[in-house]
């Protein structure tokens, strides 16, 4: 059995193609930054011979085993169930439950109902993860495979493991030889051009290599474990060296992220897009709600032959920060104009890239947006 996890999500609404199974993503993202890989993502209905099936697959494999959904009142949440018959142990009702229960929803006007109660049982030798958010606490089970059982929906997964699992894992004694994932994210080559490129460099490479499409990017990237780093790290530098040219952004960072959160260091801002429509306004908003200072940045367009102003901005010349993107005879221009700042830089479209017009529109976005970065960080701190 590998020090390793799976992570089995349970559903019905998920199998039939409903809703999206968000928490596999989050689950394996949080299990990478302790060092661990994730071997399965595993999606059952609300199938109780599934679930059992899923649970023998995990164990085969994974020392940790995340389970998710099922723990509501409902008739279709017998996740709970499931489990302890897979473990082997009586269900207990905990009365302490139920009060929290009924104080976390007369607190919020909702009817206490007796269905609820079905939300206070637990596997006998589990220790209950208490859910900050909802009314379905999580449970843990010990022992040679350990079993993390947890509610559905995100929000309160992210809850849980904050105020519970994180401790657990700092509590074991898991000797890990963690996994690192080196990324790059490419831009103006193809997949298969990229891919080669890769391959001239590497040779014989004993590491995983992986390709990923996440248009307009090209992403790939390299694994291997911290105590191989001294074999790893020719393969990193010949990587580097072949990828360095075309990559915009490293170990999956955003670079739209790390725009919007330098922009918050000026009082006022203009993006003076002319050439995307609403692409680079949809790169960036996701970002806003992190930056105090959003209601300062404002968009212009340019629609139809005519520019056009949301947020109440108007024509008045800007005194703050203004970055501009304009294309002209198949062309783009990245400028920045702060104070005594002036930078314009012609952004030419690499040879082979797609015909597609949108395709060439997002790489001048994800250019511009490098280009400004660039440029911003080499303007003083502003008082």
């Amino acid at each position: 059995m590998r020090l390793s996890a799976s992570i089995i999500s349970v559903g019905t609404e998920i199998t039939l193609g409903q809703i999206t199974n968000r928490n596999c993503q989050w689950i394996s993202q949080q299990l990478l930054r302790l060092g661990l890989a994730t071997d399965y993502h595993l999606v059952v209905p609300d199938d109780r011979p599934l679930m059992i099936e899923s649970m023998e697959i995990a164990r085969k494999h994974s020392k940790f085993v995340f389970v998710t959904g099922g723990l509501g009142p409902t008739t279709d949440d017998f996740t709970r169930e499931v489990v302890a018959q897979w473990a082997q142990q009586d269900l207990l009702y905990n009365p302490d439950t139920w009060n929290e229960i009924q104080a976390k929803l007369s607190s919020r006007g909702i009817p206490v109902r007796d269905m609820q109660k079905q939300q206070c049982w637990f596997p006998k030798d589990s220790k209950i993860l208490k859910n900050p958010v909802g009314t379905a606490h999580g449970f843990f089970i010990d022992g040679d495979v350990k079993i993390f059982v947890l509610p559905g929906p995100p929000i309160e997964i992210e809850a849980i493991w904050n105020g519970e699992i994180k401790s657990l894992f700092e509590s074991f004694d898991l000797q890990v030889d963690p996994l690192r994932v080196k990324i790059w994210d490419t831009l103006g080559l193809g997949e298969s051009e990229v891919a080669t490129l890769c391959q001239q460099a590497l040779g014989d490479c004993p590491f995983e290599i992986g390709y990923r499409v996440h248009l307009p990017y090209v992403e790939v990237k390299m694994a291997y474990h911290q105590s191989q780093l001294a074999q790893a790290q020719p393969y990193l530098q010949a990587l580097e060296k072949a990828l360095g040219p075309i990559a915009l952004s490293r170990d999956g960072s955003d670079i739209s992220e790390v725009l919007i959160q330098q922009l918050g260091r000026f009082s006022e801002v203009t993006l003076d897009d002319q050439v995307s429509g609403t692409y680079l306004l949809g790169r960036c908003l996701p970002f806003f709600k992190n930056l105090k200072s959003a209601q300062n940045i404002r968009f212009q367009f340019l629609q139809n032959g005519m520019k056009s102003f949301d947020g109440g901005w108007d024509s008045r010349l800007n005194q703050g920060l203004s970055l501009v993107l304009s294309s002209q005879m198949g062309k783009g221009r990245a400028e920045l104009i702060f104070q005594e700042h002036h930078f314009s830089k012609e952004i030419s479209l690499p040879t082979g890239i797609s015909s597609i017009p949108e395709r060439q529109i997002q790489y001048m976005v994800e250019v511009a947006m490098a280009e400004w970065l660039e440029q911003i960080k080499k303007i003083p701190s502003i008082e």
